[in-house]
């Protein structure tokens, strides 16, 4: 078990027992809050599933329901290709940081232990599991939500950060849950960018003070939903604030839009219109240009500059599209979009299909509203007995579930669907190199189906759950700046070679603590390689730096890690390497090389 160990758990379960236990204010009130972001977010749904009589509350922050689906290593069944090994690599590099000297006695000893026992890349025990089985569904409370039915959930989110899906999965499965979605990236919702940031600590009070102390303060009263409803910006790969408002949305202020995909005009018809010809269904076909993927943005936000899709109509050049007349009237988005589409490959058994939601502007940019991806061998669910390979030219019905979002595509705007086989790098490619037929006409059915908020007369307004105060955050922890921290994104297509890499590049920066005279810094460089129409040419190359210096100590240590990962028709490749210095000589090196058989993925 690489992440969630059982034991972690178990673990959190005999602290909050002992701390119920002992002096202290927990001993008045019996009840423990938990919260946390990503891992630890994470970890309080995890805890709460066990149902730990003292846990009374748990506030959720960019954390998943799904830990097969919903996470940084498949979705839809496809490979997140631009973060299970990144993330891997990550881990790594983070489990092999050293103690501090003047903190641990022998520390080199007590640091090569942990090279040597603690140290191992996760991306092969993730591969090992390429379908929905045991080892995803521990830890994924999406098995049973009654089990969270008598703890207080708030769950958080951010539309530029990949952990969204939950937050209206929880609220809809929880009685006790309520929801709150902004514009930030992984970071916290008071100081991430994009913005505007809310006054989280605030928010966090008044949870613990309404499920743990009993204070009657409208915590329990508040919205189910509230979400940040963005603006139609000029597609960019960074924004500072993104304009917008706060709505609840609710049954009372939600809707639907259904539209027809049309071959025949390459339009999304509104629901009552008739589809162009009667004499029987439209085919259209494309094959997978790698170049799809391309301008996708990353699938988690730092707030990074390149992080953030950038115009799409490079990528729809390589894909079928379907617009909308321009909107007589604003389109709201809230929600979770859904194509449903007749579908069929030539060329081979297995395939993906990437379905992308855009805003066309009047002159001609386009940006991304929201995505979702689907392996064609996993269309009938994710475990062994629903997965199955494809029967060239046999047509399929199919249903893509797009990520939740919040934007308005206003009035005189195109609503836009998009459809390709490819999605490189945030989907692994398959295996065959197929080309991907849509069907569309009165014998068939393709459609778009659009969550739609319409507010109404009596919707809860922002100003009564006022999450336009200014944030009052804590004090930071004296650091003195050394190398401010960055990022570069880029794109090379080689258009004698066909070959093309997708480089990104984040510096975390450098800093000094002087409380304990630390000075560390680091850097992760990722490389995403591929050859246009040679799907099993996909390379992905991970390296990690990090150093660390103790001028009081008169020493410094530094952790490099590489990673490498790729496949043909059988099998995925994986090459993992960790070193260790201290004061520039080696003492420590161990790597990896894996073969791993591909399962329908």
């Amino acid at each position: 078990m690489a992440d969630y160990f059982v034991c972690v758990l178990n673990d959190l379960n005999n602290k909050m027992f002992y701390s119920c236990n002992a002096d202290g204010y927990v001993l008045l009130t019996g009840h423990v809050g938990m919260y946390g972001k990503s891992w630890g977010g994470f970890n309080g749904l995890q805890v709460a599933f066990e149902q730990p009589p003292a846990l009374k509350a748990v506030i959720s922050v960019y954390s998943t329901d799904d830990r097969y689906n919903d996470d940084v290593h498949y979705m839809g069944g496809c490979i997140v290709g631009n973060n299970m090994l990144s993330w891997s690599s990550s881990m790594l590099l983070r489990n092999a940081i050293p103690p501090h000297p003047q903190h641990v006695q022998d520390w080199k000893t007590l640091w090569l232990n942990r090279l040597k026992h603690s140290c191992k890349p996760w991306v092969k025990i993730w591969l090992t599991h390429q379908l929905r089985d045991s080892y995803w569904k521990h830890g994924s409370v999406c098995e049973d939500y009654s089990k969270l039915n008598n703890c207080a959930v708030l769950a958080i989110g951010g539309w530029t950060d990949g952990y969204t899906n939950a937050v209206f999965s929880l609220v809809n499965n929880i009685p006790s849950c309520k929801g709150l979605i902004g514009p930030w990236p992984h970071e916290w919702p008071d100081v991430g960018t994009p913005g505007p940031q809310i006054a989280y600590l605030d928010e966090c009070l008044r949870w613990w003070d309404c499920h743990l102390k009993g204070i009657d303060n409208g915590a329990s009263e508040l919205p189910k939903m509230r979400a940040y409803l963005r603006d139609s910006i000029s597609p960019t790969s960074y924004v500072s604030v993104w304009p917008g408002k706060w709505v609840d949305p609710n049954e009372n202020t939600m809707s639907e839009a259904v539209f027809l995909l049309d071959n025949r005009s390459q339009k999304l018809l509104s629901a009552d219109q008739t589809l162009g010809g009667s004499e029987g269904n439209d085919v259209r076909s494309i094959g997978g240009s790698c170049m799809a993927g391309m301008w996708g943005g990353d699938w988690l936000s730092w707030g990074i500059a390149g992080d953030l899709p950038s115009d799409q109509k490079f990528a729809n050049a390589v894909s079928l599209c379907w617009a909308s007349e321009p909107l007589v009237q604003d389109l709201c988005i809230v929600g979770s979009p859904t194509v449903e589409c007749t579908i069929s490959v030539a060329d081979g058994t297995w395939g993906i299909v990437a379905a992308r939601l855009c805003d066309v502007f009047p002159d001609g940019q386009v940006a991304l509203v929201s995505y979702g991806l689907l392996n064609l061998t996993h269309r009938q669910g994710h475990d062994m007995e629903a997965v199955s390979e494809l029967t060239p030219s046999q047509e399929y019905q199919v249903s893509i579930q797009l990520k939740v979002t919040g934007y308005t595509v206003p009035r005189g705007h195109q609503l836009q669907l998009c459809i390709s086989p490819s999605y490189w790098p945030m989907a692994w490619p398959s295996r065959d190199n197929v080309t991907l037929s849509v069907v569309t006409g009165p014998c068939t059915q393709s459609t778009l189906r659009v969550p739609v908020y319409v507010p109404s007369n009596t919707s809860a307004s922002s100003k009564q759950h006022p999450l336009t105060a200014t944030p009052r955050l804590g004090p930071d922890i004296p650091h003195t700046v050394i190398r401010p921290s960055g990022g570069k994104r880029e794109v090379q297509l080689g258009l004698s070679s066909g070959k093309h890499l997708m480089s990104s590049v984040t510096d975390l920066g450098c800093i000094y603590l002087p409380e304990n005279g630390t000075k560390f810094g680091e850097v992760w460089s990722d490389y995403y390689h591929i050859e246009e129409n040679v799907p099993n040419s996909a390379k992905a190359i991970c390296d990690r730096t990090f150093n660390i210096e103790w001028p009081r100590v008169g020493t410094k240590a530094k952790v490099v890690t590489h990673s490498e990962m790729w496949s043909d028709q059988k099998v995925f490749f994986l090459n993992n390497k960790l070193q260790a210095f201290v004061d520039d000589e080696a003492i420590f090196e161990d790597s990896w090389e894996d073969t791993i058989e591909r399962n329908f993925v």
